[in-house]
């Protein structure tokens, strides 16, 4: 990796994030923090690292279909972690990293690792607009929706959504062929920039010529019900105990979040990530601001407190980890 590239990415985003806290108004946004309830924080802190694990452990599963060594596994996705948040356009070039390093690590073909990853991605997005849709839903009725009520929702949702398009790709495989060369297309442009050798696996008449191994396994994830469900399950906690690290932390500075609209919340700022900026710092502070005003009509200040805090527990920590991970348990974020 260039250092100097991260490093003036990561002096951008900071000084995108110190003017979001300009705008906020920095000194009120220190008063509202003063008073932070640590109960609260702990309990941010917790539900944040629960939803770490939970998506570690789709992604576990998802690539189980191909490597069966989980501490592997692991460690490949907190390094893809680490990845996506310093390269440049790091959501694309982390994918094109880390179905690298499954297939070297299980010794499989490129294509049979990339629809394991691509599954991942898969049900990681899709579960997001289902969260998404049922917080939203819950906030606009009016109702508050505790955690048990959402996860079961969330679940019912999510199930019929992701094992649909599971189905439709077991049973129609040339149109996810198509939508697989169109990505792959995009990820070898990315890839060229960052791994001249990922770059070349991923060249459209090698990934034609792979397709079948990629079929296989898409096939394996559908017709196996109990992987499929462990990564819905999985996947859909990890929304909610994030959701719920954002209700902590808002409720740490005497902000009223309910989890439901948390859980629309926390999606939508992510996508805000596509700015290429690091870990989307700045751009995502910005956005969740911008909700948190217009869905709760607080302060400014208060609701650029809030942000702050979850950034903190649901961000800062999550990199943290994945870089003392990366730090003990190297995996090669440079395959030139």
């Amino acid at each position: 990796m260039d250092t100097r590239r991260v490093g003036v990415r990561f002096a951008l985003a900071l000084a995108a994030l110190a003017l979001v806290g300009y705008v906020a108004g920095a000194d009120r946004v220190f008063d509202a923090l003063a008073g932070t309830d640590a109960g609260y924080v702990a309990l941010a802190v917790a539900t944040s690292i629960v939803s770490l694990v939970c998506f570690v452990e789709t992604f576990v599963h998802a690539v189980s279909v191909v490597e069966d060594r989980g501490m592997r596994a692991r460690a490949t996705y907190l390094a893809g972690s680490f990845a996506r948040n310093v390269l440049p356009w790091g959501n694309v070039a982390s994918a094109t990293l880390v179905t690298y390093a499954v297939s070297r690590d299980a010794n499989t073909g490129y294509e049979r690792a990339l629809a394991a990853v691509a599954a991942d991605e898969y049900v990681t997005t899709a579960t997001s607009f289902v969260a998404v849709a049922v917080g939203a839903a819950f906030a606009v009725s009016g109702g508050t929706g505790d955690l048990a009520t959402l996860a079961a929702t969330v679940g019912v949702a999510g199930l019929a959504v992701v094992a649909g398009v599971f189905a439709v790709a077991h049973a129609r495989p040339r149109g996810l062929v198509a939508a697989v060369t169109a990505v792959t297309d995009r990820l070898q442009r990315v890839a060229v920039r960052v791994s001249p050798r990922a770059a070349t696996v991923l060249d459209r008449e090698n990934i034609s010529a792979r397709l079948t191994g990629f079929d296989h396994t898409v096939r394996a994830i559908a017709a196996d019900r109990v992987r499929l469900a462990a990564m819905l399950g999985f996947c859909l906690a990890g929304w909610v105990t994030l959701a719920a690290t954002l209700h902590y932390a808002a409720a740490a500075v005497a902000l009223s979040v309910p989890v439901s609209l948390a859980l629309a919340v926390v999606p939508l700022a992510g996508l805000a990530a596509i700015v290429p900026l690091p870990g989307g710092i700045g751009s995502v502070d910005a956005a969740l601001l911008g909700l948190l005003v217009l869905t709760t009509g607080e302060p400014t200040a208060l609701a650029a407190a809030a942000a702050l805090l979850y950034r903190l527990v649901g961000f800062w920590l999550h990199f943290a980890i994945s870089a003392v991970a990366v730090a003990f348990a190297p995996i090669p974020l440079d395959f030139r």
